[in-house]
């Protein structure tokens, strides 16, 4: 989360060496952070919006195909390897990643934009936010909304 969403990834000399060695630009922003500033402590949405989400119907709260499919590549690229040491095939490796990579995309699409006061993600735009909406009401949801 850190180093992805709030570009943290930038800063680190690997990233600073591939891009001098390889004349990389920084991996620019997903609106996750300009999300964080817009969000008011009681969670609505400031009315002086920032630019970068305007194109953004759910303004960074939800995660599109094109973002679901690049977390998928960038969390594959530092599970397979220890899920490979801990003796897990390839099919065993990538059944998990998508079961996980699934189960937190719903739980997230299903609260976060609710969370904003902002409609349900369709399945146009990427994993449906009504997909486990009836654990809305749940010690769960109510947990990670807290949280």
């Amino acid at each position: 989360h850190r180093y992805y969403q709030h570009l943290g990834i930038n800063k680190t000399g690997f990233m600073r060496w591939m891009r001098n060695k390889f004349n990389m630009k920084a991996m620019k922003t997903s609106g996750h952070v300009e999300h964080h500033k817009e969000t008011l402590d009681d969670m609505t949405l400031d009315m002086k919006p920032d630019p970068i989400l305007d194109t953004d119907p759910f303004r960074g709260t939800a995660f599109s195909w094109s973002v679901s499919a690049k977390m998928t590549l960038e969390i594959a690229l530092q599970s397979y390897p220890w899920l490979w040491l801990c003796g897990w095939s390839f099919k065993a490796s990538t059944i998990a990643l998508f079961a996980a990579m699934l189960l937190h995309a719903a739980v997230w699409q299903t609260l976060h934009p609710a969370m904003h006061e902002l409609p349900d993600p369709p399945l146009t735009y990427g994993v449906p936010g009504w997909s486990l909406k009836f654990l809305r009401s749940s010690g769960y949801f109510k947990f990670l909304y807290m949280n």
